[in-house]
């Protein structure tokens, strides 16, 4: 059992290195303050947790908009609110350390 999650750990990992080219600073990383800053990070991970399932709905509907198929925009949807789900635990769990943990597309966009 503790091989297969090493083994998931590590893909998913890879999986997010491949993207960091594509990846901006956080817009938290702004603030002028350590408490701004702080607060900033806690709600950016928040909002990410909270509303990462709605990516499978905007990616879908995105996909159907631009005459591709929808399938392929639920599966990039799915992917989106997985990892905008599990990095905004890491934002909101390290909130305290002004050490940023970039999110594809700065994340959810309300």
């Amino acid at each position: 059992m503790k091989k297969i999650f090493a083994i998931t750990l590590v893909v998913f990992v890879a999986c997010l290195a491949v993207q960091v080219p594509a990846m901006a600073a956080s817009p938290w990383t702004e603030e002028a303050d350590y408490y701004a800053k702080s607060v900033s990070k806690l709600q950016f991970g928040l909002k990410n947790v909270v509303f990462g399932w709605s990516e499978i709905f905007t990616q879908t509907t995105a996909a159907a908009a631009e005459d591709r198929p929808q399938i392929e925009g639920f599966g990039e949807g799915l992917w989106n609110a997985i990892v905008y789900t599990a990095l905004g635990a890491v934002h909101v769990v390290t909130f305290p350390i002004p050490l940023d943990v970039p999110i594809p597309n700065n994340g959810v966009d309300l």
